[in-house]
């Protein structure tokens, strides 16, 4: 069974004033079949909304089959050429939502952590990578600036820290800065290597066979600066 189908749902009136009421009756779908809401021993069946908002609970066979009859219903929920712009429903899965819910909160909480726990080089290396400026900046502001980017935008912040290339990004971002890796019109270049075009080329280029070698050698160039 999939997500969908399980959990509360609220069948909600999007405007409650004029709702009145709504009697839910057999519907043809886009492909011309006869979409009917059936009861629980499979017999046709209708239903009236008189509140602007009534509770589904998707483990129960009637509110089940209510809602995979709303689901979808170019009448009543998804826009038609009848009422294309403000269909008068709205249905909103509340598990659904919670689930979200808390995995935002999870992944901010992450986040967060994840900028809390940065000082020093460390901050400043990580904080290249969100495009702050770090060599000059004061490390308590770098550090609210990388707290403020993990608290708006915490996918940002995971991404780049679980990305299996931050090492090697960091030292690029930082050979960058250091002006050891040298960035003219667009064009990434170590000494006389071209690298490529942008930041994903020249990384992609450090991660070459064929330049790997370089990598110590960019390092240690970096760090006796």
């Amino acid at each position: 069974m999939s997500k969908k189908t399980v959990g509360i749902v609220e069948v909600k009136a999007r405007d409650p004033k004029k709702l009145g009421s709504l009697t839910f009756r057999a519907y043809t779908d886009k492909e011309g079949n006869v979409v009917t809401l059936k009861d629980a021993s499979g017999n046709p069946r209708v239903h009236k909304m008189t509140k602007p908002v009534i509770t589904l609970d998707l483990s129960k066979p009637k509110d089940l089959a209510l809602f995979e009859f709303l689901d979808g219903n170019p009448t009543y929920v998804e826009p038609s050429p009848s009422n294309w712009s403000n269909p008068p429903l709205i249905l909103v899965h509340i598990t659904e939502e919670a689930v979200k819910h808390v995995d935002k909160a999870r992944k901010s909480l992450e986040a967060v952590k994840i900028a809390l726990d940065l000082n020093g080089d460390a901050l400043k290396d990580f904080a290249r990578l969100l495009g702050l400026s770090s060599d000059s900046t004061n490390e308590a502001i770098l550090s609210k600036a990388v707290v403020e980017i993990a608290q708006n935008d915490p996918g940002r912040i995971v991404t780049a820290w679980t990305d299996k290339d931050r090492g090697l990004s960091e030292l690029l971002q930082k050979a960058k800065a250091r002006g050891v890796i040298k960035v003219t019109k667009g064009i990434w270049k170590y000494k006389q290597n071209t690298m490529g075009a942008d930041f994903e080329s020249a990384l992609l280029w450090l991660k070459d066979e064929e330049n790997e070698s370089l990598q110590p050698l960019i390092r240690k160039e970096v760090e006796n600066l």
